[in-house]
């Protein structure tokens, strides 16, 4: 386990304890794991490892989420990894365990694709809602745990996710946070690109995208310079609470400045439109950058986004 997992191995002890539901702290790890096998004889220990050796192959697969074979089911799981790894209260071991149940036949790869569908859009909609951190790991799992009892479960379990005190924003609160959430000053820089990779990749292409030769950038800079100011024509003020919107993103080159004039930048993103990114081409022929045409295309990618991101 520990040559398979590597530096990651003390995640996994604590993920594998996380799986159960309970809360648990860094700290508390080693003295649970005392408390549990203290009482047992050898062969009660040697059961353990053998169910914790089984067990960390499934999490091997989750920290290596490239490796599943079905395309939908790994694009999910890369996407909620990615994730994971951006808020205080990582996931892994609702992952570890979902996961675990469709490689065990407890679920097809469909069912698996729904549940994880849905895991993404709770956690992208209570982004642009401005919803309080909370503990994902552990309020998930006891839904999932709940709907074991049902023929099916995952449609069970998404059921629950759509309760009302559980959460899920609804796609009115979902597109008025696109317009109005601050994006830009108080989320994780991988949230907003896995956000924008999933509006662009909900588009056909010609050809795979290839992100690593792009830049996620405010189409504005971010500091108000007067050329700016003109043509957003707002106050320094209200600049502020528009530039960091959604509808103010966009893709460049990687390496590309981020403070261009308004002229060169119109130029630049002009020419960005020959790279067949769907979401330069909505906006980069519009005349005038105003704070109305930013709005504009904040409600036109929210109205993508409630359909990339459904509420059951």
């Amino acid at each position: 386990m520990q040559t398979r997992l590597g530096e990651r191995f003390d995640d996994y002890m604590r993920d594998f304890l996380l799986k159960e539901g309970r809360p648990m702290r860094p700290d508390e790890v080693y003295q649970e794991w005392r408390k549990r096998l203290g009482q047992l004889d050898v062969e009660g220990i040697r059961s353990v490892l053998r169910d914790l050796a089984d067990w960390s192959l499934e999490y091997d697969q989750i920290l290596h989420p490239q490796r599943e074979s079905d395309a939908e089911v790994r694009q999910r799981l890369q996407r909620l990894t990615a994730w994971s790894r951006t808020v205080p209260y990582q996931f892994n071991p609702l992952l570890l365990r979902l996961h675990a149940d469709y490689r065990r036949g407890f679920m097809s790869a469909a069912q698996l694709t729904s549940v994880f569908c849905s895991i993404e859009s709770m956690f992208v909609r209570r982004l642009f809602t401005a919803a309080p951190v909370r503990d994902d790991n552990q309020v998930l799992i006891e839904l999932y745990d709940a709907a074991s009892t049902r023929s099916d479960r995952a449609q069970a379990f998404v059921e629950a996710l759509a309760r009302p005190q559980v959460g899920w924003p609804d796609d009115a609160d979902f597109i008025e946070g696109i317009v109005r959430y601050p994006l830009y000053f108080v989320s994780h820089p991988d949230q907003r690109k896995l956000v924008l990779e999933a509006l662009e990749e909900s588009h056909p292409h010609r050809n795979p995208v290839r992100y690593d030769q792009l830049d996620l950038q405010l189409i504005t800079p971010l500091l108000p310079r007067p050329d700016w100011l003109a043509e957003v024509g707002v106050g320094e003020g209200q600049y502020w609470k528009i530039i960091g919107t959604l509808g103010n993103f966009t893709w460049v080159p990687r390496g590309r400045p981020p403070d261009l004039g308004v002229a060169e930048r119109k130029k630049e993103l002009l020419r960005m439109t020959r790279y067949g990114l769907e979401l330069v081409k909505d906006f980069a022929q519009i005349e005038r950058w105003t704070a109305e045409e930013i709005d504009n295309r904040s409600r036109r990618l929210g109205q993508l986004a409630v359909q990339v991101w459904p509420r059951a």
